[in-house]
């Protein structure tokens, strides 16, 4: 495929799973906040809604600006791999990096409008 192709497929890609991302996200609250625990599979899987205002297991609570900064950074690292170096990259790196940004893109989407992922 022709690496414009590619891009905009890319990008339609990252569309996509940013809208997932807000939509599961957005039923999480609706479904599970103020809730107990919903229980998909007995003593395996179960969800709980929880707000996190830091980073892994709720470091660095309040650091909104300091995520901001790495979040871009990273995207822009991400982006640069997607369009200078497509031709060198296999395509599941491709698809791994379109995951990674729209996940990004999702958490930083939170975290402007609502402080907490």
């Amino acid at each position: 495929m022709k690496r414009a192709s590619l891009l905009v497929t890319d990008f339609m890609l990252f569309v996509i799973l940013v809208i997932a991302d807000q939509l599961t996200k957005h039923l999480a609250v609706v479904r599970l906040k103020n809730q107990a625990a919903y229980n998909l599979i007995n003593g395996i899987l179960e969800f709980n809604y929880l707000e996190n205002r830091g980073a892994a297991f709720g470091m660095m609570q309040g650091g909104k600006w300091f995520f901001l900064a790495i979040t871009g950074i990273a995207c822009a690292a991400m982006l640069y791999f997607l369009i200078k170096e497509r031709k060198r990259l296999h395509f599941m790196m491709t698809f791994s990096l379109a995951l990674l940004l729209s996940g990004a893109i999702g958490n930083l989407i939170d975290r402007v409008t609502l402080g907490y992922v």
